[in-house]
């Protein structure tokens, strides 16, 4: 891979990651707060929003060990798909941080 094909990956990846994130925030958070999946999790367990945040990310990080060890067979779009939905946790993750700042 040239840093010109690189750089069309992460331009891919991210675009990918961006139209995923808000497809799925409105199924998620229909009530116009996009954190509300969240406060909602944080409110039936406990936990601050961080830690349901990151138990909600476990399952995908799980799926992706498998991935990468090969416990399972998979192909690209599998593989673009686990990875995505990580990125996007950690998207929002940055976004719960910024709205405890406030």
């Amino acid at each position: 891979m040239n840093r010109d094909e690189f750089n069309v990956s992460v331009n891919d990846t991210l675009k990918r990651c961006e139209n995923t994130l808000i497809k799925k925030n409105k199924e998620y958070a229909p009530n116009d707060d996009p954190l509300n999946n969240f406060k909602e999790g944080s409110e039936m367990s406990g936990l601050p929003m961080e830690q349901v945040l990151f138990m909600y990310c476990l399952k995908h990080l799980v799926s992706l060990r498998d991935i990468v060890f090969g416990k399972v067979e998979s192909n690209t779009e599998m593989l673009r798909e686990k990875t995505g939905d990580i990125i996007n946790y950690m998207v929002l993750l940055n976004a719960i941080n910024d709205s405890n700042k406030k």
